[in-house]
């Protein structure tokens, strides 16, 4: 069972979403990067990390860069012998999980973590927070103990900062706090169309569901993105990231 019994995959749970990230380069740029071959690095990665990664690897990544994709090159750790990123480029805090209704009312959530504290906000105005450096099978929620209320409390606030951040809307923050009983949103800020109040627009015409899935495959930065993928697997096992 690769869900571990957690609905395909559909919970926040780290035995569902925590995967390591192994890194291997080629011989050709040991002269070019400082960490050693076999090291462990706690930061948080996701899959949008991947595409930066190479376009640096190839010399295409600038300043330019970062307005057009939310990843960010992981070679900034593997400039450093210690695995340290860059000072003047801070890496990221946190990073946002997130999935709508499937299966289950239940399963709809978001959720932010910097891989040691986890903070879970489903839908229905549920919320968890982990201490997953110290329960990583996070068998204790600690949302109800009030000597993690201020931990709570921040990891909430972060929330709010993320999606005010991402421009969401009265759907998802009102008076500067998270909504409760939110609605299920197929696509969200991220979805590379543009997206309003959980709509796809394209030409100022809201699209249907299907519509927007068509649109989107049809696209040729997906059609591009679809051939590189098989290219992406087990090109780069020695350097493991924590998410």
């Amino acid at each position: 069972q690769m869900d571990h019994f957690l609905w395909r995959k559909g919970y926040p749970y780290e035995a569902s979403a925590h995967i390591p990230l192994i890194v291997k380069w080629p011989p050709s740029l040991d002269s070019k990067y400082k960490l050693p071959r076999g090291s462990k690095i706690a930061a948080i990665t996701e899959l949008r990390d991947i595409f930066p990664t190479f376009l640096d690897i190839l010399g295409h990544w600038n300043a330019s860069s970062e307005s057009k994709y939310d990843g960010r090159p992981l070679t900034t750790f593997l400039s450093d012998a210690k695995g340290e990123p860059s000072l003047e480029k801070p890496w990221r805090r946190w990073i946002d999980l997130e999935h709508n209704v499937v299966y289950s009312p239940e399963i709809h959530w978001n959720a932010l973590t910097d891989g040691k504290m986890k903070y879970i906000n489903f839908a229905s105005g549920r919320e968890q927070l982990f201490n997953i450096t110290e329960d990583p099978h996070e068998k204790f929620d600690l949302s109800a103990e009030p000597r993690f209320a201020n931990e709570k409390e921040l990891w909430r606030s972060r929330m709010v900062e993320q999606f005010q951040l991402e421009d969401r809307g009265d759907g998802w923050v009102q008076d500067g706090d998270l909504v409760s009983s939110r609605k299920p949103c197929l696509y969200s800020p991220h979805f590379p169309l543009r997206v309003v109040d959980c709509r796809v627009v394209l030409d100022e015409k809201l699209l249907s569901d299907s519509e927007a899935g068509e649109t989107w495959q049809d696209s040729p930065s997906t059609s591009f993105r679809l051939a590189i993928l098989p290219y992406l697997v087990g090109v780069f096992p020695v350097f493991l990231f924590k998410r």
